[in-house]
């Protein structure tokens, strides 16, 4: 990284070490590179892999990335309840904000932190839930393996949602509209695990499909500008 010290490191050798701004740094070869805080054990070195291996992929003529598969068949009776449940605001203590509410359309609010219940500030931006599905771990710091595993996190967050889920399933369960849904999806009244699952469903849709990138990647190459493929080939 630009400006970023520190001892050098003969050609080859990998430095992983932890920089005071809280994220994991790698040297390669001497060349500082940022990587994401990677809490699950590997994670650090799958990226360090990646980093050495595309490059080699390259000068073999053989294109590292593709065009994204398109989601897996969901049910669309769970697809549209985790909808409803992802722009409900009564999942929030205050009835201020649902998860769209930052998630705009599964993508960002634009704003250097989210902004949670009672308008209280967080600590970091907003990412995308758009492609989420194919990320092998969620939030900033990875902390969360799966899309139902990530639900709770906003919504016990008290710069969040500030809730919990007692609230939650309470105020799900006084709706005749929510417990006849989960019923007849879930076999049941609403509980934490058919909530998350319903959610989760609903992002695992959330993948962009047919991109100008995705029609360079199968050979269109005016898809993109000269100056958008000249960044790809750096």
């Amino acid at each position: 990284r630009k400006g970023h010290g520190g001892p050098t490191h003969p050609p080859g050798s990998v430095e992983v070490r932890d920089h005071p701004a809280g994220d994991a740094f790698a040297s390669v070869s001497g060349a500082p590179q940022r990587h994401a805080r990677c809490a699950p054990p590997g994670m650090c070195w799958r990226r360090i892999a990646l980093s050495l291996l595309i490059p080699l992929l390259l000068a073999a003529g053989r294109e590292p990335v593709s065009p994204l598969p398109p989601p897996p068949p969901q049910d669309p009776l769970r697809v549209e309840l985790g909808r409803k449940l992802f722009y409900d605001t009564r999942l929030s203590r205050d009835h201020a904000i649902s998860c769209g509410t930052c998630h705009e359309l599964g993508g960002i609010d634009g704003r250097p932190v989210a902004i949670g219940a009672a308008g209280r500030a967080g600590t970091r931006n907003t990412p995308t839930v758009m492609n989420s599905s194919l990320n092998p771990i969620l939030f900033w710091d990875g902390r969360a393996r799966s899309l139902e595993e990530q639900v709770s996190g906003p919504l016990l967050n008290p710069l969040e949602m500030d809730s919990d889920w007692e609230l939650v399933l309470g105020r799900l369960h006084a709706d005749a509209a929510y417990l006849e849904a989960f019923q007849a999806i879930f076999d049941s009244a609403p509980t934490i695990e058919s909530v998350s699952a319903a959610i989760a469903a609903y992002e695992r849709t959330l993948v962009l499909q047919d991109t100008c990138f995705d029609r360079f990647l199968v050979g269109d190459t005016g898809a993109i500008s000269p100056a958008a493929r000249a960044g790809y080939a750096l």
